[in-house]
């Protein structure tokens, strides 16, 4: 997906340009946990190192830096619906409901018949989104498992650790503890930097 030597040409230090973007302490750290995940690529399951590296786009948008590249596809509409509210049940007729009310008005059958064409199928969207929002909440607060569960669109926080697994190779809590280890080495990484900095 990225390359390591793509990641080495990002600036990597606070303060350090990029374009006529300045690069903030978080999206530094970003790059450098990026390029650990690159150059450690069997310490995670593919899934969760793919995502990680989305990370960077995700940053590079909230800049006002948008890639373009890819159409905007049905399913890529169906994404950003799931993604602004994923609680919801999202039956087929609540899609084609939103997709009218969008402008994009179309039967079921017709919604079955456009993804099909684009090699997707609503349930697989519908459940990806959930759980890659529910994979970055993780990472990126401390709310209880249940109630991120449930924030997106399961009832059952047991069902919905058996489909993160089975997604991401790592159950809810195993990527909390990962999670974990990665802050802590960033602290202590920071740390060092900030001694090296005074001593030298």
């Amino acid at each position: 997906m990225f390359s390591n030597s793509w990641l080495n040409s990002l600036p990597s230090r606070t303060g350090d340009d990029c374009g006529a973007v300045r690069v903030s302490a978080d999206f530094s750290e970003t790059i450098s946990a990026c390029r650990r995940i690159v150059s450690e690529s069997e310490a995670l399951p593919a899934a969760v190192r793919a995502h990680r590296l989305l990370e960077v786009l995700v940053w590079l948008e909230s800049e006002g830096i948008a890639l373009h590249g890819a159409p905007d596809t049905l399913a890529a509409r169906i994404r950003r619906m799931v993604a602004d509210r994923p609680e919801r049940s999202w039956t087929t007729e609540e899609v084609v409901a939103a997709l009218a009310e969008e402008g994009h008005a179309m039967s079921a059958a017709t919604l079955r018949r456009r993804l099909s064409g684009e090699g997707a199928g609503l349930t697989e969207i519908i459940t990806d989104t959930r759980l890659s929002l529910a994979l970055a909440r993780l990472q990126a607060s401390e709310a209880p498992v249940n109630l991120i569960a449930a924030e997106c669109g399961y009832d059952s926080a047991s069902r919905f650790a058996i489909r993160f697994r089975a997604r991401f190779g790592l159950s809810p809590s195993e990527i909390r503890q990962k999670n974990d280890i990665e802050r802590i080495g960033t602290t202590n990484e920071r740390r060092g930097v900030a001694l090296r900095v005074v001593a030298g």
